[in-house]
């Protein structure tokens, strides 16, 4: 099933620009669902945050370059603020599995924030290193990883 974002794209991409009412019909929602045009108001917000549309007179366009940067570094983040909000430590593991984020990629954006000091390593479960999202960490948007910046220190250390 494709998201509400992506078909909003799709029919911006396709008539170049929509106001509102006409997203909502050429995306099939129904008028009287207030549910459906709250969930596609906040989709447009989302997307203007973004820089993926623009917004000019109540009328909606694309962006030529539609920036979608860090969306898995984004989705790790949230699940780090996520277990934080509990106020349990987690894994690695757990983080990668509420995130849908491949474990390794996982471990190494955590490894990463936690020398950047937004995460501290609390103790182990097993073999296991068990994090926490430092304080003040949790409101902030997520720090950038930068994999190019890593590969370039790494190789100068050896």
């Amino acid at each position: 099933m494709i998201g509400l974002a992506a078909r909003t794209r799709r029919v911006l991409e396709e008539f170049r620009r929509a106001d509102l009412a006409e997203l909502r019909d050429r995306l099939d929602l129904p008028r009287a669902d207030l549910k459906n045009v709250r969930h596609l108001r906040q989709t447009l917000r989302e997307m203007l945050a973004a820089g993926q549309l623009r917004c000019q007179g109540g009328v909606y366009y694309l962006t030529a370059t539609a920036p979608i940067r860090g969306a898995r570094q984004q989705k790790i983040w949230r699940a780090c603020c996520l277990k934080a909000g509990k106020g349990a430590p987690f894994t690695v593991r757990q983080v990668a599995v509420l995130a849908e984020a491949d474990p390794d990629y996982a471990k190494r954006c955590l490894r990463f924030w936690e020398g950047e000091g937004c995460l501290e390593r609390v103790g182990r479960q097993g073999q296991r290193f068990l994090y926490r999202v430092s304080r003040g960490w949790e409101k902030r948007p997520s720090p950038h990883f930068n994999r190019r910046a890593e590969k370039r220190a790494r190789a100068k250390g050896k």
